[in-house]
């Protein structure tokens, strides 16, 4: 009985959802029906891991995974900066230093992102706060380094991608955790945000708060 239930379900499952590339939402006819999950081999995963036989055919699986490889990674965001841009450029003090020392080397790397199809790509300035920018004798150029980094990429974006301003946790502790008060943390941040705004950011991007 189990069993035609699983071949039931495997060809209502197929013959709605299976659209030549990926699983689609759902059957209906609304605007999210053809929307690319992520999860949609949440099944795949589970039968694997515990040994049960494919849920669906293993070409399908490749293709959806190949699907949403392409559209919900590589053509939604960029990838990593700091790596790349310290392997490109020696003697930074920090991946940040970039955008003032070598800002062709930064626009590179911001183009060779788009070219793999990239919609929205994020400014080199992960730890570009003055707190942390103190640490290499750069907080005085805090606002310098953000819209530079934004003006860049900027550049490399054209018409063809969105850019947003990565901004970074201060790495410091706040009240009542630490002695940097609420006041001194905003105040670190806003000048970081007023340079990548000068820059002409189109968002923010606050990452690993």
């Amino acid at each position: 009985q189990y069993q035609s239930w699983l071949d039931s379900g495997q060809a209502a499952f197929e013959s709605k959802l299976w659209n030549g590339s990926y699983y689609k939402f759902d059957a209906g006819s609304s605007p999210h029906s053809d929307s690319i999950m992520a999860d949609q081999l949440a099944g795949q995963w589970y039968a694997d891991t515990t040994g049960l036989p494919p849920i669906v055919p293993p070409d399908h699986a490749a293709a959806a995974l190949q699907t949403i490889y392409d559209f919900n990674v590589q053509r939604f965001a960029d990838g990593g900066m700091g790596a790349l841009i310290s392997g490109a450029v020696p003697g930074l003090r920090c991946p940040e230093e970039a955008n003032l020392r070598a800002p062709e080397s930064v626009v590179a790397v911001h183009a060779s992102y788009i070219a793999a199809g990239a919609e929205l790509i994020e400014t080199n300035t992960f730890g570009a706060n003055p707190v942390k920018l103190a640490h290499h004798g750069l907080a005085a150029d805090t606002e310098a380094i953000n819209d530079a980094a934004a003006r860049l990429a900027r550049e490399a974006a054209g018409d063809r991608a969105a850019v947003v301003g990565a901004i970074g946790p201060l790495g410091i502790r706040i009240e009542p955790f630490g002695e940097t008060s609420v006041a001194e943390a905003r105040a670190a941040i806003e000048r970081q945000a007023a340079g990548l705004l000068a820059g002409g950011v189109d968002g923010f991007l606050l990452e690993t708060f």
